[in-house]
């Protein structure tokens, strides 16, 4: 990562990856916020962590963020990119693709009548996004069928939206194929950038240890073999 000129590696990122949501919903906040629990301080001892993500395919990203005091190094929390969309949307109408999870929780519902009270939104909740991202991850083809069935609410719509909020983290690894599905000037909205930024920034003002020279490790934890 690059912010004026300085170059900054990151030593050691711990992430979280639940590869099927579908699979893991009923346990999701046991495993989160008892297992990650135990397990970071445990790595954080043999190798020292220096940044950590919270993402938004994690059913509890906010509940966990309340933990983040307790460690010494920074977190990132990521949120569904309600405000810019808002701000893009020509026709009012926004159209928010994430987990089930993401759909039915309290602060993203708090987020839109922060920053899009004025919009109609419209919401989809998948699963099978996720797994149709992983499934990209490991060279699979992507079943266009498959995503017209997922959109089809939207696609039936008179007026469906033409800004999209891409509300995981999974989800800009369909981009291309979601772009072929929606209509066309269709605009695809993550919150990608605005993570690079925030992390950017803090790099540079709150954690200068983070620089090293070191090579990247990640330290992956699911319960899926293949992640």
């Amino acid at each position: 990562m690059t912010r004026s000129g300085i170059s900054y590696r990151i030593s050691i990122t711990f992430m979280l990856s639940i590869t099927s949501l579908s699979r893991m919903a009923k346990k999701a906040k046991r495993l989160l916020l008892s297992e990650w629990w135990q397990l970071s301080p445990r790595c954080k001892n043999v190798i020292p962590l220096r940044w950590l993500w919270s993402l938004a395919t994690l059913p509890v990203p906010f509940h966990f963020l309340h933990y983040a005091e307790k460690f010494d190094f920074p977190v990132v929390g990521v949120v569904p990119a309600i405000k810019p969309a808002a701000r893009l949307t020509a026709n009012g109408i926004v159209g928010l693709l994430a987990t089930r999870g993401t759909v039915k929780r309290s602060y993203t519902h708090e987020l839109i009548a922060r920053f899009a009270n004025e919009c109609q939104i419209e919401m989809l909740g998948s699963a099978e996004m996720v797994e149709l991202a992983e499934a990209k991850l490991h060279g699979e083809d992507v079943s266009l069928d498959a995503l017209k069935r997922i959109l089809r609410p939207w696609l039936r719509m008179k007026e469906p939206p033409d800004t999209v909020v891409l509300g995981c983290t999974h989800f800009p690894l369909l981009q291309e194929e979601l772009l072929q599905v929606l209509p066309e000037g269709t605009r695809l909205v993550d919150s990608g950038a605005a993570i690079a930024r925030r992390t950017a920034w803090l790099l540079e003002h709150e954690a200068p240890d983070a620089k090293s020279a070191d090579a990247n490790i990640a330290l992956l934890y699911g319960n899926d073999a293949r992640s």
